[in-house]
């Protein structure tokens, strides 16, 4: 694995990927706020507005699975100040919205992150959301009368809310992750 300057990336990170496969620019960002120039013609020095001796810490998630969401599936790069604060102190935190559809039960679903995570009843419409979530892969269990009729993985990235449609049918449904 290699890093080096492009002038495709105005950030001048881009992943030197093994096999083959062509470089790819990284997402930045700096205490969950992506360092974007207003100018993506224009060169970014990252030394001059972050020193190193300023970082508290540094996390490199190459690939689609870290926290924030790539629609390249490159990577992100995420640097720590604590010193640092932001108008309106942004939280590093994402949320999921969803929608139970087909037939919904008399006796009404409710959804659970993790086993003895947050439960609340899904909405006459089928539509049921969590926020503020922090980063990571949750397991959605649905459940009526007591009893989980269905489970269904949804991935959060901060700053994003993920989409997920459900299909539960009475007391059974298939099995269904991403």
């Amino acid at each position: 694995m290699r890093f080096r300057p492009s002038p495709a990336n105005p950030l001048g990170l881009t992943w030197v990927r093994d096999g083959g496969r062509a470089p790819c620019a990284l997402g930045v960002l700096l205490n969950g706020v992506p360092l974007v120039p207003r100018d993506p013609e224009a060169r970014y020095d990252l030394d001059g507005r972050v020193g190193v001796a300023e970082l508290d810490a540094l996390e490199l998630h190459l690939g689609p699975k870290g926290p924030v969401y790539d629609q390249e599936g490159c990577g992100s790069l995420l640097l720590w100040d604590r010193s640092m604060r932001h108008v309106d102190d942004p939280a590093f935190v994402g949320s999921i919205r969803g929608r139970v559809v087909g037939e919904l039960p008399d006796a009404g679903i409710e959804v659970r992150i993790g086993p003895e995570g947050v439960l609340q009843r899904v909405a006459a419409s089928g539509s049921f959301s969590f926020t503020g979530l922090l980063p990571g892969e949750y397991e959605l269990e649905f459940v009526v009368s007591g009893q989980t009729v269905h489970r269904h993985l949804a991935r959060v990235y901060a700053g994003a809310a993920s989409e997920v449609e459900v299909p539960v049918v009475g007391r059974k449904a298939p099995a269904s992750s991403f």
